[in-house]
């Protein structure tokens, strides 16, 4: 009797390669196909019965190129009836652009790990885990590993894992056959076998994972307590069952059933799971089925009325069970549209089974809607009348006076009715005025504000940039502690996004410039009131800004990610009151206030959307409230004579919908 017994590693390697030339240039491409990459193969008249992958050892099959084959193991010669494995079994394929245009091409092959299909005798296939309880770092790659598909014979097989990982799909083919996981294993594939095979499967403790378009006629089927079945279902097969068991079907108390789906489906659907002369459940979660299906849906486990057929009722979530905001619940239908024709995102929202991992994925098809535009870009006016206020020297010289301003902020919108968002921004302005009637000035000044907001769900590659460019006039006024101010100005305001979605099974980048228009106002006055070293200041201030957003087209993402988003046109009106308080004996002039600022009216456009597919439905945003009013506290550092005004500041409001802090400098100058 022979045996191998393998301490290193069996390795076989094939890539195919052709040349072609254009022009001066020589390209190699992998043309020559069929070919195929086997580490072992036992030929017909051979005779080993027997293969052992020992600790360190490994037999490794790799084939490069799109048609190409790889298989780890191979038996012809019907001898073969123990596989054992300790290490590694391994076949892979790496596609390749095989025809030169560019494109990685489709596998046509699916790689092998153990091929037995002549195999009349049986195999008994073992993976042991060694070393079960090694380290943490060591359990990020799970070993022993196989790594590729089964396919097995007439005989009457085994398969038994007490660890480690079988990656691949399974073909029991016919003859009695056994699976049996343990000791943590884990399984992930389809399973099948031949119209006269049977399997018994016993998941004593590990994790099996069952693709959809898994078809197996089991025995028995025992869930232990420490173990999770999860089975993909084929929605174009709902009255298909996966397993169809002539033996009683028991899950232990603790046992785990999860079940998905292989595509959206927006109809609510019975599955039949699978079939057995008797079901006993233990305590299975048979009502909602949170956390172990997609959280898109609700579903219930039913049995029939003689426990033999075990039932899977899906449903999609209403607006309370998924607890979406209007928002997320109107474009629902449009985006699952898209979705169900995209297999990489149908993979990336039925993946996801919280709340939370589901709005990640789920937000990034949704513009930008919660006004980050309107509430970053009206700041730059409001600075403006605010450093209109700190202006209090009118000069006698005839030659006027010239004044700048930095204001940097952040503004933050809470995620709830609307995406939310975080902003940072600043606005430089800059003017120039003259005396009249000796208590007055005029002036015109130019503005530029920008902000970069990114929304609560944004990824590290998404960008979204607003500008706006203003240019202006102005008056105020001073007459003894009375001052007063006024200005008005229009201006071009521009927009650039860039929107993705990246998991593992999807990769989207929607890019969109626009542009539009802004025009402005604002008003205040103020009082100080002296008493010896120290002021009081009561100010109030009103701010009037109005924002265009043209409608615009995204390009970059495809049709099941693009959005066309139709024209915006939003406003926000506010007054303000502050009681300033300072002390004027110091060469610098130390300044706080208090107050309170209201939002008087205010309107967020709502957006309206539709993907690019064809046929998209459109759906519509909306941007929520923000009227509403809340505190306003800041303090102010300045120097100020006839000549020149230097300050620092900074401040921080609380609105209801939204805050924001900020930090300014301001400074006048004469020559």
């Amino acid at each position: 009797m022979f045996r191998a017994r393998i301490r290193g590693t069996a390795s076989s390697a094939t890539t195919a390669t052709s040349t072609t030339t254009n022009g001066t240039t020589t390209t190699t491409y992998a043309t020559v196909g069929n070919t195929t990459a086997r580490a072992i193969d036992i030929l017909s008249g051979a005779n080993l019965p027997r293969i052992n992958v020992a600790v360190g050892g490994g037999v490794y099959a790799v084939a490069t190129g799109s048609t190409e084959h790889a298989v780890a193991i191979r038996d012809q010669s019907n001898t073969l009836t123990n596989i054992t494995n300790n290490s590694i079994i391994s076949a892979t394929i790496t596609a390749s652009d095989d025809n030169g245009d560019g494109t990685t091409d489709t596998l046509v092959n699916r790689p092998i790990a153990i091929d037995t299909r002549s195999n009349t005798a049986g195999l008994t296939l073992t993976q042991i885990d060694t070393n079960p309880t090694d380290s943490d770092a060591d359990k990020a790659i799970a070993a022993p590993y196989i790594r590729g598909d089964i396919l097995l014979g007439s005989g009457n097989d085994s398969i038994t894992s007490n660890g480690g990982l079988i990656s691949g799909n399974i073909d029991f083919g016919n003859g009695t056959n056994s699976f049996t996981l343990s000791g943590d294993a884990v399984f992930v594939g389809k399973a099948n076998n031949g119209a006269t095979g049977t399997v018994a499967f016993d998941l004593a403790k590990g994790t099996a994972g069952f693709l959809s378009g898994t078809s197996l006629n089991l025995t028995s089927l025992h869930v232990g307590a420490e173990s999770t079945l999860s089975l993909s279902l084929d929605t174009t097969k709902p009255t298909t069952p996966i397993f169809t068991n002539t033996g009683a079907a028991i899950f232990d108390t603790g046992a785990t059933l999860n079940v998905t789906l292989n595509n959206l489906i927006v109809t609510p659907t019975k599955f039949t799971l699978m079939t057995a002369s008797s079901f006993s459940l233990g305590n299975v979660v048979t009502t909602g089925l949170d956390g172990h299906i997609p959280y898109l849906y609700h579903a219930d486990l039913t049995t029939n009325t003689g426990n033999t057929e075990l039932y899977a009722d899906f449903r999609l979530k209403n607006k309370e069970e998924g607890k979406f905001s209007d928002n997320q619940y109107s474009a629902l239908a449009p985006i699952l549209s898209v979705a169900a024709k995209d297999a990489g995102a149908t993979s990336a929202l039925m993946s996801q089974v919280t709340k939370e991992g589901f709005d990640q994925i789920y937000n990034q098809y949704l513009p930008d809607y919660s006004g980050e535009n309107l509430l970053n870009l009206s700041l730059g006016a409001s600075s403006l009348n605010r450093t209109l206020g700190t202006l209090t020297l009118v000069p006698d010289n005839n030659e006027g006076q010239w004044w700048l301003q930095e204001y940097g902020y952040h503004t933050k919108r809470d995620y709830g009715d609307t995406a939310g968002f975080k902003a940072t921004g600043f606005s430089f302005a800059g003017g120039r005025e003259r005396e009249v009637y000796g208590n007055q000035m005029v002036g015109v000044y130019m503005s530029y504000t920008s902000a970069s907001p990114l929304d609560t769900f944004a990824i590290a590659s998404e960008k979204t940039v607003n500008s706006d460019v203003t240019v202006g006039g102005y008056w105020r006024l001073r007459t003894g502690a009375l001052k007063s101010w006024a200005h008005a100005g229009a201006g071009f305001t521009s927009f650039e996004t860039t929107r993705n979605i990246l998991t593992d099974s999807v990769n989207h980048v929607a890019h969109a410039k626009w542009d539009g228009y802004s025009y402005s106002g604002g008003l205040g006055a103020s009082y100080e009131i002296k008493a010896g070293p120290f002021s009081m200041t009561p100010q109030v201030l009103a701010d009037y800004y109005a924002l265009n957003e043209k409608d615009h087209s995204e390009s970059g993402g495809g049709d099941y990610f693009d959005l066309t988003v139709g024209e915006r046109n939003s406003h926000l009106f506010t007054s303000t009151a502050l009681l300033n308080f300072s002390y004027t004996k110091l060469f610098v002039k130390p300044e706080i206030w208090f107050g309170y600022k209201q939002n008087v009216s205010a309107e967020l456009a709502d957006t309206v959307s539709a993907f690019a597919a064809a046929g998209s439905t459109p759906f519509t945003l909306s941007g929520g409230d923000i009227e509403g009013g809340g505190p306003v506290a800041g303090f102010r550092i300045s120097a100020d004579n006839q000549y020149s005004y230097f300050s620092l500041e900074g401040e921080y409001e609380k609105q209801d919908a939204y805050s924001n802090y900020s930090i300014a400098l301001r400074t006048r100058f004469q020559f």
